[in-house]
């Protein structure tokens, strides 16, 4: 069926696990640098929040960014991030906002929409209003 080349080029391959895994981890930061980059050219973006707990009673952190990238509207998931201690309205911000210094955002130019309990979405508002100004 197959030639001695054509298996000679396949046990080539190195399909280790280190190797999947560093190939998987080096296409993530490659995705992660675009959509960075495309909310940076853009001359606004919006980010939509939502914390939910999953079956671990672990509290997650979702990020959801729309931006203007070559006159065409783009989403994606920006952050999932694992919120351990507590889930206050200042901690979402704060982790947003660390997220935002580290990759260089300027979280001024966002709009956010948050979908959570309607308090814990009033407090997300009240302090990224407050922090902004």
């Amino acid at each position: 069926m197959f030639g001695e080349d054509h298996i000679q080029k396949i046990k080539n391959i190195p399909l280790s696990n280190s190797t999947v895994s560093r190939r998987i981890k080096d296409m993530s930061i490659d995705i992660e640098a675009t959509i960075n980059e495309g909310i940076k050219k853009s001359p606004f973006f919006s980010i939509q929040v939502d914390e939910s707990t999953d079956v671990s009673d672990l509290s997650i952190l979702l990020v959801i960014a729309r931006y203007l990238n070559v006159n065409e509207l783009e989403e994606n998931l920006l952050l999932c991030y694992p919120l351990t201690k507590r889930c206050t309205g200042e901690d979402i911000f704060n982790a947003i906002q660390g997220y935002f210094c580290e990759n260089e955002i300027d979280g001024l130019s966002a709009v956010v929409f948050a979908q959570m309990v309607e308090n814990l979405c009033l407090a997300v508002i009240k302090v990224y209003v407050v922090v902004s100004k």
